[in-house]
């Protein structure tokens, strides 16, 4: 269970990183009509909802990251 966990963080940490740039690149009135900042009068690109979205991913990537680390030894029941 951890695992799938695991890979469906970093399958949605890459698509948010990959999405930010998306935004960035794109003016608003370019944006597909499902995604959140889509204004059909502005030719700007939407930064804030890139930033967002690039630090979540960031996020659940070290999120990954943490989880997935070296264990102690304290965690496999070790003492010394």
């Amino acid at each position: 269970m951890r695992k799938l966990i695991n890979a469906l963080a970093v399958i949605a940490g890459l698509a948010l990183i990959t999405l930010a740039i998306y935004y960035w690149s794109t003016p608003a009135d370019a944006l597909p009509h499902f995604l959140p900042g889509y204004i059909a009068s502005r030719t700007t690109p939407h930064f804030k909802h890139g930033v967002g979205s690039f630090i979540v991913g960031l996020g659940l990537l070290a999120y990954v990251w943490f989880a997935t680390g070296k264990k102690s030894k304290r965690e496999h029941g070790q003492t010394n």
